[in-house]
């Protein structure tokens, strides 16, 4: 009789390969539902805060000036939901609820390929059902999608999110992918740069910053910009900007900059230094013996060129 499906750790058996087939498919079963419904849950709150603020007049109706109240609540309505969310799924799914995040983390290798394309496909879904949903139960029409302020041109829009989504990602990666003794507070970090971002992006962009954030909206009322791309490409962009940036500075050893940054006491810190130190004696006590051991030998060639010169050179 087979034995029982490996749903669990303790039913896996390492010498069957079906096992480890069924577990792996259980665990991006797992990511991607998990994946789902977080984003689902961050856009949902998100949308359903920034129809509310849309009752309001995008311009102040004395000055004619933007409107801070509205601007300021739609940008903590999805900054607030983000925080959230990730911090209750990031240790289900990581808490990526972007497609461009899946990008950046798939790249810097943290994720494998399969399961970003997976990821992405599930939050561009749960996109459009959290729209679908703040459209039913909300009175009126959607006004949740990102569209361009009067004098944003297109380039401009594509600019603006592509430095936006540069923001997030390199936050993302250095809060939540490099692991340090603050990683399980992340969460807050990263909802905090998506606070500020959309401070700045909310008026003139929308402050997407997230393909499936667009996307979904436009789905749920059947209409779509004509520059619709920008809010693809944009965040592609800044998505690997801040990946090639993180990869730079990791290539170079950043640690090595400020080392100890991340030690919880100066006992710590001085002990990071000092290995620091000690690798720096190592190479220069390396470097030196080298160069003592190509001098003996330059030497050593030396004198047997001259024990093969013609009987009857001068030596000087």
């Amino acid at each position: 009789m087979p034995g029982p499906v490996p749903f669990k750790t303790s039913e896996l058996n390492g010498h069957k390969p079906e096992h480890r087939k069924i577990f792996n498919a259980k665990n991006e079963f797992i990511a991607t539902s998990g994946e789902f419904v977080g984003t689902f849950m961050f856009l949902m709150l998100a949308f359903g805060g920034t129809s509310f603020a849309n009752l309001l007049s995008p311009t102040d109706p004395v000055s004619g000036e933007p409107n801070l109240t509205r601007c300021f609540y739609i940008a903590a309505s999805f900054g607030l939901s983000l925080a959230v969310n990730v911090w209750a799924f990031f240790r289900v799914t990581g808490g990526l609820f972007n497609p461009v995040v899946c990008l950046a983390l798939a790249l810097v290798g943290g994720i494998p390929w399969l399961r970003a394309v997976l990821l992405s496909l599930s939050q561009v879904l749960a996109a459009m059902c959290a729209a679908a949903v703040v459209d039913v139960l909300t009175p009126g029409k959607l006004t949740v999608r990102t569209t361009l302020a009067p004098g944003t041109s297109i380039s401009r829009g594509l600019f603006i999110e592509m430095f936006m989504t540069a923001q997030l990602v390199f936050v993302i990666l250095m809060l939540a992918a490099e692991k340090h003794k603050a990683t399980f507070m992340a969460p807050i970090g990263i909802g905090l740069a998506l606070f500020i971002i959309e401070l700045w992006g909310v008026y003139y962009t929308g402050g997407s910053v997230n393909p499936a954030r667009s996307f979904g909206p436009c789905v749920a009322t059947k209409t779509f910009e004509g520059y619709h791309w920008i809010y693809w490409l944009g965040p592609v962009l800044g998505s690997l900007i801040a990946t090639g940036f993180y990869k730079f500075i990791k290539y170079l050893e950043y640690e090595t900059v400020v080392p100890g940054q991340d030690a919880a006491t100066e006992t710590e810190a001085d002990k990071k230094e000092k290995e620091i130190e000690r690798a720096l004696s190592n190479s220069e006590q390396g470097d030196s013996q080298t160069t003592a051991h190509d001098a003996h030998e330059g030497g050593v060639e030396r004198r047997g060129d001259g024990a093969r010169m013609p009987e009857g050179h001068d030596l000087v």
